[in-house]
């Protein structure tokens, strides 16, 4: 029709940085430019775990000066001593043994069970060649043995409340427990990855009991050497066992009832 009448005329928009944002080409990829009077985060405070790591160290510090004064107390009655050493200097003696055997059994277990883990991270941080990684994959597992032996044979050797043997006695007890300890050590983590009913009964707890139980196995087979050790000592001294009450010592004749009290760790009997 001639007389429609015509739009108006639309003015064209203009790129006002104020009203929108503007799109800026950067280097590498397209970088939005934010609008004036926007507010910019402020930056997140960085974590520090500084308490965090102090709170873990000092609970593993207690957990592991009590372990060391269980073991004082099972290495005692192994001996047949009844008594064990006063509490200040039982835990005292318990922190120099975490620091002492602890740490050695601690480093040894870790060469054994993630020594590979731990070689491909050195491997991959320090670029080690392939005969160097060949090496740690050998050595690992004769290292850690020996320091686990180690501590055995130092633990052997400090924990009970008596004067103990020459080396070499409580060295073949240590040889012993870590034996036992390798093979049940072998046994639990075949029965851990190969049972589907131990991981379809905890379910995402399998890793906390079976550490559970490993730690009570390595108990059994600590004690079981110093109990090896105790029993050869007394067919050295032609005791059929080596724990005796004292009813059967002072019956005998073998000692007096004083000696006995003194050498369970208490006072003689005159003086209770």
């Amino acid at each position: 029709m001639s007389g429609a009448a015509t739009p108006p005329s639309v003015p064209p928009l203009k790129d006002n940085a104020t009203a929108r944002p503007r799109l800026v080409a950067g280097s590498d990829s397209t970088a939005v430019r934010n609008p004036p009077g926007n507010v910019t985060p402020s930056p997140r405070p960085s974590s520090n775990g500084a308490p965090i790591r102090a709170t873990t160290s000092r609970s593993g510090s207690l957990s592991l000066t009590t372990a060391m004064a269980q073991v004082e107390r099972g290495a005692n009655r192994i001996y047949g001593i009844q008594r064990d050493r006063p509490a200040i200097s039982k835990y005292a003696r318990g922190f120099v043994l975490a620091l002492v055997a602890g740490l050695p059994a601690l480093l040894g277990f870790l060469l054994l069970v993630g020594g590979g883990a731990v070689g491909e991270a050195l491997a991959a941080t320090y670029h080690w060649g392939g005969d160097l990684h060949t090496w740690w994959s050998v050595l690992r597992w004769p290292v850690g043995l020996l320091l686990t032996w180690a501590s055995y044979t130092i633990l052997l050797a400090h924990a009970p409340n008596r004067r103990q043997p020459t080396r070499p006695w409580l060295a073949a007890g240590g040889l012993i427990a870590i034996v036992l300890w390798t093979a049940v050590t072998l046994l639990l983590a075949l029965y851990a990855g190969r049972a589907g009913a131990f991981r379809s009964t905890y379910g995402p707890l399998t890793s906390v009991f079976a550490l559970l139980l490993w730690a009570y196995l390595t108990a059994v087979a600590l004690l079981f050497g110093v109990a090896f050790c105790a029993q050869i000592e007394a067919v050295r001294a032609g005791d059929s066992a080596p724990t005796m009450t004292e009813e059967h010592l002072c019956s005998t004749g073998r000692a007096s009832r004083e000696a006995v009290a003194v050498a369970s760790g208490g006072p003689p009997p005159a003086a209770r």
